[in-house]
């Protein structure tokens, strides 16, 4: 299992050797990859920008086209999380 320090997550390959990111990419599943990150990262020091993404792996482009998705996942499942 390969570990980068930055984004575990990320970093750990599956049997193809596949990342989370390459899965998310591979499936259309982005925004719910970053709104996770943008939730772990928040956790962890109040906020996530658009740095934190980009040393997570996403690209400008994608950071473009997805955050605004990813956060209102990332707020909906916080609310959620929160209402439980």
């Amino acid at each position: 299992m390969k570990i980068h320090a930055n984004s575990l997550r990320h970093r750990r390959t599956n049997k193809s050797n596949e990342t989370a990111l390459d899965v998310a990419r591979r499936t259309g599943r982005l925004p719910d990859l970053m709104a996770s990150e943008m939730i772990e990262q928040a956790s962890i020091s109040g906020s996530c920008d658009a740095d934190h993404l980009k040393l997570c792996g996403f690209t400008q482009g994608e950071i473009l086209l997805h955050a605004a998705e990813a956060r209102q996942i990332a707020e909906r499942r916080t609310t959620e999380l929160l209402a439980a």
